[in-house]
């Protein structure tokens, strides 16, 4: 690209008139001077001005309608998740830059009517700026974010990710985007709340749930207090706090349970957050495993919808992700083929038995028996079925290529056939 004359000297005068960078530095008199107490926004979760505060977590862990629900209780008074006291009331500014203005703003009035705060306690108490143009990673950030959080006590940016896309989050350059978090903070007290996104923590981890964390080791290294989310789908959020730098004391873990709150008849009008008991490790343990073996079924069920008819020993081999071994499989198949979302049909691939999506109906041929015409059946479904009108019975006389034909077609030797070229068969 080529600038014009005009554009270089105004970029230079801009480089010339911007602060220069220094180092200021506090001698002993000011080092030694009584220091405030601490300005705790919520003690026990180590959140105070300066470093960032950190909510980590997998997609759909409930970090961000945490993050909310503390920005309503911030916003309006009361006890954060209904546990956690507050040191001071104050203004809430979120940066959003993932979810949009309807899903933050919809998040927003539930969690106040789960609450039972009307908006005008909330008026000139919570402001948000939905999916800014104006990026972390950019030259006038630091300014603009430090105008926008001035008088405020909390301020959330969703997510560290979207933020900044030009900037590699497994790059220790991420940093940059905390420490001038930390300046802002440092210019206006407010405390920066940033919502991360990890990968689902393994038992395996060595170093605890903080190895969930994606990116950079520098995002940890970064920020004040961090606090690792981890879900299974229908049990409460578990919330291990990993880091404490300013008291030195992490809170014990914890989960959160989010909730659909009725008002006046609509089960879904409000929505709350709070803090419930944490369940002991064996039953978290119990709770992981299903979680796997159900992700291991879903996988199951992919494979056999791409590859219908395919055979066991094809799924076996398929190597699916998470299955400890080929029993893992089989034994996922036939649990998949008792709940009826898989069934295993002949006329598979290569003529051999071969698994299917869904149910087998039973009273109803698969399409795909072989019959010595190879024509397409019509069935009769008012007809009585072999065997007494067993239809597990039926289904195996099917399965073995049982097939009766029209009574008159055997009767005189011919192939009975319908107009539309299909012929009758009960069972």
């Amino acid at each position: 690209m080529t600038y014009s004359a005009a554009e270089i000297s105004a970029a230079r005068l801009r480089q010339a008139a911007a602060p220069k960078p220094v180092l200021k530095l506090s001698e002993v008199e000011e080092l030694f001077a009584p220091l405030p107490p601490v300005s705790w926004l919520v003690q026990r979760l180590d959140m105070c001005p300066g470093a960032p505060v950190l909510f980590a977590g997998y997609g759909f862990s409930g970090k961000t309608v945490a993050a909310q629900s503390m920005a309503v209780t911030i916003a309006a008074g009361g006890r954060v998740w209904s546990d956690f006291t507050i040191g001071r009331r104050g203004r809430v500014v979120h940066v959003d830059y993932e979810q949009g203005f309807r899903l933050t703003a919809e998040r927003y009035q539930r969690l106040a009517r789960g609450a039972e705060i009307e908006p005008e306690e909330l008026r000139g108490s919570l402001a948000v700026a939905p999916l800014p143009t104006l990026y972390l990673s950019s030259a006038e950030a630091c300014d603009a974010y430090t105008r926008a959080c001035e008088g405020a006590a909390l301020l959330i940016v969703d997510s560290l990710r979207a933020c900044a896309p030009d900037v590699d989050e497994n790059s220790s350059e991420v940093r940059r985007l905390l420490d001038l978090l930390t300046r802002v903070s440092e210019r206006t007290g407010v405390v920066p709340l940033v919502i991360h996104h990890a990968r689902k923590p393994r038992e395996d981890d060595g170093g605890g749930a903080k190895m969930a964390i994606r990116g950079s080791g520098a995002i940890f290294d970064a920020c004040s207090s961090v606090l690792v989310f981890s879900a299974v789908k229908g049990e409460p959020t578990l919330v291990a706090h990993e880091k404490a730098r300013t008291s030195g004391v992490t809170h014990e873990d914890f989960s959160l349970a989010v909730e659909d709150v009725p008002v006046y008849g609509n089960p879904r009008a409000g929505l709350r957050v709070r803090s419930v008991g944490v369940a002991p490790p064996e039953v978290r343990k119990a709770a992981r495993e299903r979680e796997r073996q159900n992700e291991v079924h879903e996988r199951i069920v992919a494979f056999v919808a791409a590859n219908p008819g395919c055979s066991g020993h094809a799924v076996r081999g398929a190597k699916i992700d998470g299955a400890k071994s080929p029993n893992t499989v089989t034994d996922a198949l036939h649990f998949l083929e008792t709940e009826g979302r898989l069934s295993r049909r002949r006329g598979g691939i290569r003529g051999a038995d071969g698994w299917y999506v869904g149910r087998l109906d039973h009273r109803i041929a698969p399409s795909h028996v072989p019959l010595d015409t190879g024509e397409p059946l019509e069935v009769d479904h008012h007809a009585a079925p072999l065997g007494g009108g067993d239809p597990l019975e039926a289904r195996d006389r099917v399965d073995q290529g049982a097939v009766r034909e029209d009574q008159e077609g055997d009767q005189s030797g011919t192939d009975a056939r319908r107009p539309n070229g299909t012929r009758r068969v009960e069972f």
